[in-house]
């Protein structure tokens, strides 16, 4: 009897033990799951600014002051527009390296040579009194620089440019396509090809995006841009509709950033 009641004991004991160990796994990965989703929720638009420079008053060096940026853990994408042979790759007082990520000129060849760039470092090195600025050759052209911070972006998962011909006031100019594969911060760039006759230059992005830097002045010579962001958190493709207020082409850009 008691050989049998130690051999319950124990295989309760084996029971009970193979019990533990499984919900410790399921705690385990439900824990490294969550992890992962903490990552992803972290995705969101950190310190941005822009400069306008407009034709005959530019500056040698144009820059964009950030203020406070994370000191990590963060991607920063920036955009350039102007005479495509005079600028430089932008640079930064954190020592980061940007990488060309995108480049085009304006519809059908118009305002050879002016064009876009889109850079971007990932994994930035940041801090307070982040700064980014660009050298330019002519120092009295009109430029146009954009920079934002992503914060917890660590990857770029997908871009995109693309050229528009004018089709009209209130017809939608839809950019490139590009792809998730989770969640992700969007980035959707505008830039309006309307000359100096314009009295409106405002371009609108469709439902859902932000614009969070722009510059529309309309009959003054600069060069027009936009920059909206968008969170989802689905796999998927992606773009972006731009409605521009009076007729008018554009480059249309977009990049995707992950955690």
């Amino acid at each position: 009897m008691e050989r049998g009641r130690r051999a319950i004991i124990a295989a309760s004991a084996g029971v009970m033990g193979t019990l533990i160990a499984r919900m410790r796994n399921a705690v385990g990965g439900q824990r490294e799951g969550t992890g992962s989703d903490s990552s992803a929720a972290d995705l969101a638009p950190g310190a941005h600014a822009s400069d306008f420079q407009l034709h005959h008053r530019g500056t040698s060096t144009s820059t964009v002051a950030l203020g406070t940026t994370a000191k990590s853990g963060s991607s920063l994408v920036v955009c350039q527009f102007g005479d495509l042979t005079k600028l430089h790759a932008p640079v930064d007082n954190k020592g980061n390296a940007f990488t060309l990520l995108l480049s085009s000129g304006y519809h059908g060849g118009a305002w050879k040579p002016f064009g876009m760039r889109m850079y971007a470092t990932m994994a930035a090195a940041g801090g307070p009194a982040h700064a980014v600025s660009m050298a330019k050759d002519t120092a009295t052209d009109e430029s146009t620089l954009i920079a934002i911070e992503v914060r917890g972006g660590a990857t770029l998962r997908d871009k995109s440019v693309v050229t528009r011909a004018a089709a009209g006031p209130g017809a939608p100019s839809v950019s490139g396509s590009i792809v998730t594969t989770g969640p992700a911060l969007l980035l959707a760039l505008w830039g309006g090809d309307g000359d100096v006759d314009l009295t409106d230059q405002r371009a609108t992005p469709e439902k859902g995006w932000t614009t969070i830097e722009s510059r529309f002045l309309g009959r003054t010579a600069y060069i027009q841009a936009a920059l909206a962001w968008k969170r989802v958190d689905a796999a998927g493709p992606q773009a972006c509709a731009w409605t521009p207020a009076q007729r008018q082409g554009a480059i249309l850009a977009m990049a995707a950033i992950q955690a």
